[in-house]
């Protein structure tokens, strides 16, 4: 799953849906277009546990949540899985990326010296922009990244001259998270939204 592009995913999705017997509305005009929001999507190459989407359902108010998790599961292709859902009845429109607060990211297997040092001199500042810890366990060595906003990890972690997949032939991505509002100790996921769009 994580080698397709964006474009593929949104396919996989459709195709998904369609094989679960969901009716997805489209967009109106020549081109028309699944109505799906990816929150600020995945690069390819990178890896995510808590990915969020919307998905306009044709009679969506009467789903039920358990039943429709196991359909999509099961006609989800290998490297993607459904893990909750939330069915918001509404007639106005849902935007979910603008309660993006930023993406929580785990690098590892990191075999790049440059990369490292990137890294390291980015864990010894604070800015509002990123936040980097360090986490060694055993002689192995991990960072926490903390990104704000929709900002491309790579460009902002390496800089925008380097090509991404140079980057992650030395190193695993993954994001962990993605949260609502400021980040802290205690911060909100999409798991709330629901008490957010109330």
């Amino acid at each position: 799953a994580i080698f397709l592009s964006h474009i593929n995913v949104i396919r996989v999705f459709e195709q998904t849906f369609q094989r679960a017997g969901l009716q997805v509305a489209f967009t109106q005009g020549y081109n028309p277009k699944p109505k799906m929001e990816f929150v600020n999507p995945l690069a390819t190459g990178v890896s995510g546990s808590f990915e969020v989407m919307a998905v306009e359902i044709e009679h969506g108010a009467q789903l039920d949540e358990k039943a429709t998790l196991a359909l999509l599961n099961k006609y989800s292709p290998v490297g993607f899985s459904f893990k909750s859902m939330q069915v918001i009845d509404t007639e106005r429109r849902v935007t979910l990326s603008k309660h993006l607060g930023g993406s929580i990211y785990t690098i590892s297997e990191l075999d790049d010296q440059e990369m490292r040092e990137s890294l390291d001199n980015l864990s010894k500042t604070c800015s509002k922009e990123v936040n980097v810890a360090k986490i060694s366990i055993k002689g192995a060595s991990s960072y926490t990244v903390i990104i704000n906003g929709e900002r491309n990890p790579l460009k902002t972690l390496f800089g925008i001259e380097r090509d991404k997949f140079d980057l992650l032939s030395h190193m695993k991505m993954h994001r962990e998270n993605l949260f609502i509002g400021e980040y802290h100790d205690n911060y909100k996921d999409y798991s709330t939204f629901s008490t957010i769009w109330q």
